[in-house]
């Protein structure tokens, strides 16, 4: 039952906190289109300190690692540019990954298909 208020993802209101301070940075700065992004530079681009970083994204329920959480922001950024008259590839890259071997298991990993499977698939969904 909701009474207006945000959902928590956490008991600990300052991992709350900390939480909607990296989800915020990760949304509004696009860190992840970073390819070389890593813990410290988000702990630093966030002004949370490392160790807190690694413990909000530890106790996230929808991620399991950093590396989880940042592929999970660009494959959705991904998907949302798959209109672009680019190569999936350039997109990918565009997305933050640094390879296309990278990017092909994650996206198998994170969506359950190749990325053009999913792609496909959804495109036909969508015109019937």
């Amino acid at each position: 039952i909701s009474f207006g208020a945000q959902v928590s993802l956490f008991t600990n209101p300052e991992l709350q906190d900390n939480w909607d301070v990296i989800e915020a940075d990760l949304k509004d700065r696009q860190l992840y289109l970073d390819p070389k992004l890593t813990i410290e530079i988000l702990a630093d681009k966030t002004n949370i300190p490392k160790y807190k970083v690694s413990e909000v994204i530890s106790e996230h329920p929808e991620f399991t690692n950093f590396n989880h959480l940042i592929n999970s922001f660009r494959v959705e950024h991904f998907l949302a540019n798959t209109d672009k008259p680019y190569s999936l590839e350039a997109i990918a890259k565009e997305s933050g990954f640094s390879s296309k071997s990278t990017f092909n298991r994650v996206f198998k990993d994170l969506k359950g298909m190749t990325p053009s499977a999913f792609i496909k698939a959804n495109t036909s969904q969508i015109s019937e």
